[in-house]
């Protein structure tokens, strides 16, 4: 309700919201010292892009092991004196759960189905979403599809995978179907989508235009703006799937901060539960 745009862009692109909101000197310099393990929640929020640079996983995982980062994560190895590794080299990964605890959880939904129940509900928005969709919505989310939900939340990208065949998905996304169906497509095959349909329009020095700036003030549908549907295709394809994206942040906290960006950083967007009064519909 009243930080709709900064909760839109901490949905579908939160690293763009990864930003130093301290001076660049003094994040640089409490990063090398480790503070963003140290002090995870608050370096986190106030200085993400230094511990994003200073604090990055570099453990990769023997071939066809199932253990990466994100499973000793969850398995507490980021806290074990018996794995003081892990803590050096999921570095990243363990800053995001300690910074977020709530990131680890499972999913504990039964659909009974031969598909991903809650990986496609998760990329519908329902994770999110305070509007209930086929009696479902975020609180259901969060109870049953925990880990996926969390997933969507802090690495997006990482769930956008065909859920039909490659061959089949490739075809239609070389038809057009990604946006000619955008909703459907951005579901069912969201790695092709991504790979057909990215986002070439590169806008002038200093031009606040961007592709998000044309599809907010409705060009994607123009037919006076038909370059900006080619070129701003990732963009436009988005604003079709998910229209609530494009929004503004109306509330006014009369202080010299970014109010709504430091929420959203610390969960607001998604928690069910208050956070100084406040919660995701608050958000």
């Amino acid at each position: 309700d009243n930080c709709c745009a900064t909760c839109a862009i901490m949905e579908s692109d939160p690293d763009s919201l990864c930003v130093n909101l301290r001076s660049n000197s003094y994040c640089d310099y409490w990063a090398n010292e480790g503070e963003c393990l140290a002090n995870p929640l608050w370096m986190h929020n106030e200085c993400c892009q230094s511990c994003a640079v200073s604090c990055t996983d570099t453990y990769v995982p023997p071939l066809g092991s199932p253990r990466s980062c994100q499973w000793y994560a969850e398995v507490g190895a980021c806290t074990s004196t018996l794995y003081q590794w892990v803590r050096d080299e999921c570095c990243h990964t363990c800053m995001l759960q300690e910074a977020a605890p709530t990131l680890m959880c499972d999913d504990t939904y039964d659909c009974n189905c031969d598909w991903d129940w809650c990986h496609r509900r998760a990329l519908m928005g329902t994770c999110t979403s305070t509007v209930n969709f086929h009696g479902h919505n975020s609180d259901f989310m969060h109870d049953n599809c925990c880990a996926t939900c969390a997933i969507m939340e802090s690495d997006p990208d990482s769930l956008c995978v065909n859920l039909r065949s490659n061959s089949y998905c490739d075809y239609w996304a070389n038809e057009g179907e990604c946006l000619a169906n955008p909703l459907w497509m951005h579901n069912e095959c969201c790695q092709s989508c991504a790979v057909s349909c990215t986002d070439t329009y590169v806008p002038p020095l200093g031009s606040p235009r961007s592709c998000q700036w044309y599809a907010e003030v409705g060009a994607c549908t123009s037919t006076l703006y038909q370059w900006v549907r080619d070129e701003c295709c990732h963009t436009c394809m988005l604003q079709e799937a998910a229209p609530t994206l494009m929004c503004d942040d109306t509330y006014d906290c009369n202080c010299d901060w970014d109010w709504c960006h430091r929420r959203a950083l610390m969960g607001t967007c998604t928690s069910t539960q208050n956070f100084y009064g406040h919660n995701s519909d608050f958000m």
